[in-house]
């Protein structure tokens, strides 16, 4: 049976989240480098090599994502009830649809499929990231620009890949790319922005 964690106004929720923040941050932040530096890796590699290397990147890709959306379920796991966000058990589990898509899917059906999957997975991690940032903001945790920033870039290209799917089907490695490259951008800017409460 589920039931609901209730609201105790003598506990104190933001120092347990800081409690949890400061005993995990630097694990956390080296997991975070290593996986945004290899986002963004493969990422120029699909604007390097566009066709000879597809498949193999395909791979590697489909892995790193299924990494990533890992990564965010544990957080959402982890987090302190009252600082949960669901977009982040959301975000992971399409993270993982979606590399699991990149793995098994044959070319032609990824790149229609994949248009639509990463914008849909775009909006969903803009709108995690600016819900997660006024969240914080709010407690007055920590400065939280940086997820702002990275939010607003996030739901404006999940934006132009629902706008345009089909220009954006013919270049599916660049979109891949991008993808990598912004979301590869997007962790390291919040890895590196991570400190000690």
């Amino acid at each position: 049976m589920l039931h609901m964690k209730w609201f105790d106004s003598d506990y104190d929720y933001i120092d347990e989240f800081t409690t949890q923040w400061n005993e995990r941050y630097k694990k956390i932040k080296r997991i975070g480098i290593i996986l945004s530096v290899v986002l963004i890796l493969i990422g120029i590699l699909c604007f390097a090599f566009p066709e000879k290397v597809f498949t193999t990147i395909q791979i590697i890709a489909a892995i790193g994502l299924i990494v990533w959306g890992a990564c965010e379920i544990y957080s959402y796991i982890t987090t302190t009830f009252f600082f949960r966000d669901a977009m982040w058990l959301a975000s992971g589990i399409l993270n993982i649809l979606l590399g699991c898509l990149l793995c098994t899917m044959p070319v032609t059906i990824t790149v229609s499929t994949l248009t639509f999957l990463f914008a849909f997975v775009l909006l969903v991690n803009g709108i995690q990231k600016i819900t997660w940032g006024s969240r914080l903001s709010f407690f007055r945790v920590i400065n939280t620009n940086y997820l702002s920033l990275t939010g607003w870039v996030n739901l404006l290209l999940g934006i132009i890949f629902m706008v345009m799917p089909f220009q954006s089907a013919l270049v599916i490695n660049y979109i891949l790319a991008a993808y990598l490259i912004v979301a590869g951008i997007s962790l390291l800017i919040e890895v590196v922005s991570m400190k000690r409460i």
